[in-house]
């Protein structure tokens, strides 16, 4: 026997087994986990972008918020002025009785119960106070920077 072994050696016939016994199956177990790990590292990602995107569609509504409350502004008060800051318009009063074409005291054009704003400035929702520039002619942008990004609205 051990010399029709010896000899299906020396032909070639019998094939040497280089398994080390659990190596496949652990082996298995990295792989699995480097796909886990990949997996959760994509979720992750697309959570924080969606989350991003979620932010900047909320700065673009809070920007239409915020040019209603300057138009509205500049179409109360007499010499029909814009504000000179966005910080007016969270004034209580922002427009006194003398200034008004309606000689009436106007509060606040913005909501104050805005936690951001309630401190008296008023910044987008990455804390970053908005630009806000106005032109000779009274026209003028309103601009969120705190994304990294320049999402700006005229009036």
């Amino acid at each position: 026997m051990m010399i029709s072994t010896i000899e299906n050696i020396i032909k070639g016939k019998e094939k040497k087994n280089f398994k080390v016994p659990g190596l496949g199956l652990q082996l298995d177990a990295v792989g699995w986990c480097i796909v886990v790990i990949i997996i959760a590292g994509i979720v992750l990602g697309t959570i924080f972008s969606l989350r991003q995107t979620a932010k900047i569609s909320a700065t673009k509504l809070e920007l239409g918020q915020i040019q209603s409350a300057v138009v509205q502004y500049e179409g109360t008060r007499i010499d029909g002025q814009p504000p000179a800051n966005l910080e007016v318009l969270l004034s209580d009063p922002s427009i006194a009785a003398a200034d008004a074409i309606d000689s009436i005291e106007h509060g606040a054009f913005l909501p104050t119960s805005n936690t951001r704003w309630s401190s008296g400035s008023v910044t987008d929702l990455w804390g970053v106070a908005y630009e806000y520039v106005v032109n000779a002619d009274n026209t003028g942008t309103i601009t969120s920077t705190g994304s990294g990004k320049r999402i700006p609205i005229s009036f």
